[in-house]
This record gives C-alpha cells, structure tokens and sequence, in this order.
C-alpha cells in the first residue's frame, strides 16, 4: 500500500506541476486588473434551478450532503445558500476545504500496473457543485457568442455529428473524383489537466466574462484540493467484524473458498488472520456468474 500511495502522489504531482514562469502567469492573474464590472447578487431561483437541474442519485463529496436532500429542502435552504454564494462573490473568496474533493481511481484496461490506465472520479461536495453551476450558467451564453461554428463539443444545440457527416461526406466525394485527402486526428493527453491556468484566466477575459467571476474562479483553482483514496478499507474492517461475529458462535471463515473481486484490481488486498484472500476475475454466486468486465456469453453457451 505506501508504494502505490507514492506512485499516485508522484504521478499527479507532476500532472499538475506548472510549467509556465511567475512572470508569465502574474501576467494573467484576475486580480492585477482593474474590476470595472459589476454583477447582479445570485438569487434564490437560480439556486433553486441549479439543484433541479442537478442529476440524483449521485455520490456526494465528504461533507456527505447528497443532491436529493438539498432538492427536498430546496425551499428552506435557498436564501441561506443565497447568502453563502453572493458572500463568495463579494469578497472573492470560499471557504475552506469548499473545493476540495475525494478522488477514487477506476481501472480502465490494460497493464493494471500502469497509473495511466485508471481514470480518477472526483466527489465534490454538492454545494460547491451548486454554486459553480449557477456561475456557468451565468457565462455560457457569453462563452458561447465567442465560439467559432468549428466548435461542436460541450456546446447547446450543437453536435459533433455534424463534423462526423462532413468527414463521411468529404471522404465519399474524393473517392467518387478521385481527388488526394489526408486527414489527422490529434489527441492531447490528459488535455482537461494540462492546460496552464494563467492562459485559463487570459482566455475568459478575452471572451468578455466578468472579472468577478474569473477571480473567484482562479480563488477556486489555487485552494482546491484533493484526497486519493486507495483500496477500500471499509470492506476489510467489515470482513474482520464478521470473523470476530462468526467465531462467537463456534463458526470459522474458510479462507480459501472466500474469493473477492473488484474492477480496480491491484489496489488492495485483504486477508483473515494474515492469510491472503484470493482476487478472481469471475465467481459463481448463488448459481450466477458474476464477472468484471460483466459478461453472460458463457452461461447462454
């Protein structure tokens, strides 16, 4: 566990290392420019927008606070969450730990060595979520005056089907004319990380957002914080429970028919008394094949 514990601090560390200089980033920073805008105060209907627009039934951030339990008391906790926001507006600030979030790892596909095949999944905390949504919807139709038609992606009433048509319709009439394409497909790794914020901030005043908001959001960038969680301990503290339950009643665990499975395999392993429990890939449970990647091709056979 410390060795993997190392390798995700140290990959991450160096994802989002900095490479552009003080000088260049003091450049771009919202607050050396002088606010000469102004914004309406939030309030309560868009926060009561913001949490019924909000998908249910999603994992909260460490505070615990789900989408559901805001949306039913909606009514009631608006003007305080009204207060909070226009607070953070003002004063160009949050709260401390309000960005911070609990990253868990997912394993994708190949070498289950290889950091690079796990994609993180951040829980933020729902409160947060609400207040940067109603930020978004602020700017988007600011954002989205500045973006060029070739812009498909993350946009309203846009779609990348239509460059998915033109391909295929630019591909159908070289082959009918007989005409040379070249064509290239670029991918950026990790592009969502990658990207220097002070060019974050230079690009949002460029597009005419509010300064207002593009202090509050660099506030955001620079306090956030994230806690990796490796494994999972509470299955191991639930597994030592039942054996200390079972052996009061005269009954003892057989390790070695007592299998676990996970689809983020290499990230923690469990035991019973020091003896190690095996990992599998499938197990036959109560007369189905359970299996990671979910597959039912060899039960119809």
């Amino acid at each position: 566990m410390p060795n993997i514990l190392h390798v995700v601090k140290q990959f991450y560390k160096d994802l989002y290392r900095k490479v552009t200089s003080s000088t260049d980033a003091s450049a771009s920073h919202p607050e050396n420019e002088e606010e000469k805008d102004s914004m309406l105060p939030i309030l309560p209907a868009e926060v009561r927008h913001a949490l019924h627009a909000s998908k249910t039934g999603t994992a909260p951030g460490a505070d615990g606070v789900t989408v559901d339990a805001l949306r039913t008391g909606a009514d009631s906790l608006a003007a305080i969450l009204v207060r909070l926001f226009n607070l953070c507006l003002h004063q160009r600030t949050i709260p401390a730990g309000f960005a911070d979030a609990r990253t868990i790892l997912l394993y994708k596909k190949g070498d289950a060595e290889d950091i690079k095949n796990y994609r993180p999944i951040s829980l933020l905390s729902t409160i947060y979520k609400t207040f940067t949504r109603i930020l978004i919807e602020r700017i988007r139709a600011t954002l989205d005056a500045a973006e060029t038609d070739e812009q498909a992606g993350f946009r309203r009433t846009f779609s990348t089907i239509d460059h998915i048509h033109v391909i295929n319709e630019l591909v159908q009439k070289v082959t009918e004319y007989r005409l040379p394409l070249y064509m290239a497909f670029v991918d950026y790794e990790k592009a969502f990380d990658s990207v220097e914020n002070c060019y974050i901030w230079r690009a949002l005043k460029r597009q005419q957002v509010p300064m207002l908001i593009i202090s509050v959001l660099k506030k955001i960038y620079d306090e956030a914080k994230s806690t990796f969680c490796i494994g999972d301990t509470s299955v191991e503290r639930r597994i030592d429970e039942l054996v200390t339950a079972s052996s009061t009643i005269g009954l003892k665990v057989n390790v070695k028919k007592t299998k676990t499975m996970t689809n983020s395999p290499g990230t923690v392993s469990l035991s019973i008394s020091g003896e190690p429990i095996e990992e599998v890939n499938e197990f036959v449970c109560l007369g189905q094949l359970v299996s990671f990647p979910r597959d039912h091709y060899s039960e119809i056979k």
